[in-house]
């Protein structure tokens, strides 16, 4: 026979294992759940979009749903969600779109009861509707679903190497005023139309390759704004190219070949070396028109723009080559510059021409002239 206490613990045992497979945080340790179903009440991908409060000019987050139940996953504050749909979000006022179709979303900033996850929203494309299906976080609210009537154009960004490949981030400067809005790369985004977007293409190297330009035109500063007119390129792309790191630029004695010293100027459109006051200070290139000449010891080896010499502003990691050979007005090239005079190894010096090697010059008997590096290793010289 069993006894008053066993029964006690055999009952206690019950109610735990009902409690845990009641509770879904072992298995769901997402907050923010969404099942998005078709006429048929299957579920289906679909684009997911997120809008800021204050921001809909663009998404705050985008994602393609999975074919999972819920097929929306995402976290709240914290990411510790395996493969979740978007990165986390605070808690706030957002707006969250599915085609045509968009509701206010408030997700609250406090939890009530230990349940986990915190809450789920519902579309179901037979009624084009949001609804929220059920919350445990205080605050919690999706407000009535609404035709999307914003006047948007639709632009894909993307960034890809030489070889056409997919690499690296693209980030926008979003409503907190920093450049943290990372935009997933290939995607398509809607943004309203005559609306201005800041967009920062990855300033990393990639095996040897960096930022060279966007495809709109033919300007190379980035970060930069873009206005979304309604005739904006359907697709927009940073481009990376090979940079030359073994590049070097000196001043020679014509009378005495081989020795070099004093100083030379160098004018590189994509040498990162200016705070931009309006975005944060973040620090970008100042492109064709904006970049200024920085004087370089010659040294024993002459100035060399590379991936690795440090330089008060930072290092170059390498150069271009045939970067506008035909000295189009309205493209950017280098340019190189050397003092009327200076001291080489002791001896005043007076500028001649510029010579060297694996280089074009634009004028090259002018002391400041620009500069096409036509091969790797090449030698641009400043002969005194």
């Amino acid at each position: 026979m069993m006894t008053f206490r066993r029964k006690l613990l055999l009952r206690g045992l019950v109610l735990l294992l009902l409690a845990s497979s009641a509770t879904p945080a072992l298995s769901y340790p997402w907050e923010f759940g969404m099942v998005v179903r078709d006429n048929q009440g299957n579920l289906v991908s679909r684009t997911v979009y997120l809008y800021e409060e204050f921001d809909l000019t663009a998404p705050y987050r985008q994602a393609v749903t999975s074919t999972l139940d819920p097929n929306f996953r995402c976290d709240i504050e914290v990411l510790d969600t395996p493969d979740p749909t978007w990165p986390a979000i605070e808690p706030g006022t957002y707006y969250i779109r599915i085609g045509e179709r968009y509701a206010k979303l408030v997700t609250g900033s406090r939890i009530e009861g230990p349940n986990d996850p915190d809450f789920e929203v519902s579309y179901s494309e037979s009624d084009a509707t949001f609804h929220l299906l059920w919350t445990h976080r205080s605050g919690t609210d999706v407000g009535p679903t609404q035709t999307w009537t914003f006047n948007t154009v639709a632009v894909r960004i993307d960034q890809k190497n030489e070889q056409d490949q997919t690499v690296g981030t693209v980030q926008r400067f979003g409503s907190e005023g920093l450049f943290i809005d990372v935009l997933p790369l290939g995607q398509t985004f809607d943004f309203s139309v005559n609306s201005t977007q800041v967009l920062r293409a990855d300033q990393n190297l990639y095996s040897g390759q960096k930022y060279n330009k966007w495809s709109k035109d033919d300007s190379v500063t980035n970060h930069r704004p873009f206005v979304m007119t309604g005739s904006f390129p359907a697709e927009l792309v940073a481009r990376l190219k090979t940079a030359q790191g073994n590049v070097s630029i000196k001043a020679e004695l014509l009378d005495a070949p081989g020795t070099i010293g004093g100083t030379v100027d160098f004018r590189d459109p994509w040498y990162i070396d200016y705070d931009d006051p309006a975005y944060d200070n973040t620090r970008r290139n100042r492109g064709m028109y904006s970049a200024v000449f920085r004087s370089r010891d010659v040294g024993t080896a002459g100035f060399h723009p590379d991936f690795s010499t440090p330089y008060p502003e930072g290092m170059y990691n390498g150069v271009f080559l045939n970067e506008n050979v035909n000295w189009l007005p309205d493209r950017p090239n280098y340019s190189v510059g050397a003092p009327a005079t200076q001291s080489i190894s002791g001896i005043e010096s007076y500028f001649l021409n510029w010579g060297g090697s694996g280089v074009s010059y634009q004028n090259g008997a002018a002391a400041q002239t620009g500069v096409v590096f036509t091969q790797s290793g090449a030698t641009a010289t400043a002969i005194y």
